[in-house]
């Protein structure tokens, strides 16, 4: 078995974001395999991650587990594109590309530019996706759709070429879909949920929970609003809204979330039909709130990043079997749709939403759809989802690609140097 170093880019804590979730899983899941797990996370550990050993990506430690790993598991680099760390030349490294932020910066810029100034502007950001996708010896993304746009960005770079296709025609081997998974084990609430804790929402209620954040590229304005159309023949209806401020001084309360507030109460619906739980639920406690809830909303804006994120709290409603409304667009959307998992409306019709919330009230139809997600939940378990990077893990290698990309031209942005990932492979190749 292998001895693998995993790097999070996001904090592994009790309340933590879907970056640092899939690193916890994918540590969990590596190590259930056999194989020795470190992972390296940018904040003191939290929580307990059985048999994976956590250290900080900042100790000493740090850089004696990259010379001495098999294989170094870059995770949630689409998510922040740091620089990627020194990793000697001989030691194979795995890039997580599922979190694409080169398009959330570029959605968020075009609706809240100066709220939400991005630290690192849009093309650096590209120069360094643009690193990660040369050197990678083995890149993961969460959807078809995204493994098409990585795909052209590979050809763009060139290494879509004959040298990689003769021994892999569909690159599989060097790109592949490794969704966002859940667990295994049966949801179990452990504690109380919404019903108990907000003053306000009754057992009876027909409950809604938007789970996760109010980002800017979400659209919960088309929300609110069927939900003051819904309530006029459902009074009943309950919707709170978890995350919408998180107090963490890295994500402060977006543009859109202070929009969602203050529309709620225009309508006379705060805190008699829409709710702010403003902090994340810890991670161990979710299915408390999901478990009870009848059904999940959520709703994004027409957008590139849209069609290409992956809503990483789908998976929560597949693994509590709570049934989803949502707008089209993006593969877990699609999914929903398909599958009927749940109720999709068309982006912006709050009309059609409304009407979804109505017909979500009605149980029989409610048992139908928590049936057919019990039904399709074993294909989205951790162990299932992560075959791909159990695959690889099993016999890490370079890419066969290695030495040709090595004598190629390195593109450069706007007369940038080559990332420093690069620099230093090529001096160990020149024995500098």
């Amino acid at each position: 078995m292998a001895n693998l170093l995993i790097v999070s880019r996001d904090q592994v804590r009790v309340r933590m974001a879907a970056p640092g979730i899939r690193c916890a899983e994918m540590a969990r899941t590596l190590a259930a395999a056999g194989h020795r797990v470190t992972l390296a996370i940018p904040n003191k550990p939290e929580v307990s991650l059985e048999e994976v050993e956590q250290i900080g990506s900042w100790s000493q430690r740090f850089q004696t587990a990259v010379r001495t790993s098999d294989a170094v598991i870059i995770g949630g680099a689409g998510h922040h594109l740091r620089p990627m760390p020194d990793i000697p030349d001989s030691v194979p490294f795995v890039v997580d590309m599922s979190f694409p932020l080169v398009l959330e910066v570029l959605a968020v810029s075009q609706r809240a530019r100066d709220v939400w100034p991005p630290a690192v502007p849009p093309e650096d950001l590209v120069q360094r996706m643009t690193t990660y996708l040369r050197d990678a010896d083995f890149l993961m993304c969460a959807s078809d759709q995204q493994r098409d746009f990585y795909l052209g960005c590979l050809t763009a770079l060139g290494r879509v070429g004959e040298h990689l296709l003769r021994e892999d025609p569909t690159l599989r081997q060097l790109l592949a879909v490794v969704p966002f998974g859940c667990p295994e084990e049966l949801p179990m609430r452990t504690g109380p949920g919404a019903r108990e804790r907000i003053p306000g929402i009754a057992a009876d209620d027909l409950l809604l929970l938007w789970s996760g954040s109010l980002g800017d590229w979400y659209d919960p304005a088309t929300v609110v609003n069927a939900v003051a159309r819904a309530a006029e023949r459902l009074p009943a209806v309950r919707l709170v809204f978890i995350g919408a401020k998180s107090g963490e001084q890295h994500l402060p309360e977006t543009a859109t979330s202070t929009r969602t507030r203050q529309l709620a109460s225009d309508l006379g619906l705060l805190n008699r039909h829409v709710f702010f739980e403003d902090s994340w639920v810890p991670y161990e406690e979710r299915a408390n709130w999901l478990c009870e809830a009848d059904a999940a909303i959520v709703a994004s804006l027409p957008s590139l990043e849209s069609e290409l994120a992956v809503r990483t709290r789908f998976l929560d409603y597949i693994w509590c079997a709570t049934p989803v409304i949502c707008t089209r667009g993006g593969a877990y959307a699609n999914l929903v749709d398909s599958k009927q998992l749940g109720i999709a409306v068309n982006v912006g019709d709050a009309d059609a939403m409304a009407r979804a919330i109505v017909t979500m009230a009605e149980p029989a139809r409610r048992v139908a759809m928590k049936q057919r997600i019990e039904a399709a939940r074993p294909d989205f378990t951790w162990p299932h989802v992560m075959q791909p990077l159990l695959d690889y893990c099993a016999r890490p290698r370079q890419a066969s690609d290695r030495a040709t990309m090595a004598r190629r031209p390195q593109p450069r942005t706007r007369g940038r140097k080559p990332g420093a990932l690069h620099q230093l492979r090529t001096r160990l190749r020149l024995g500098k």
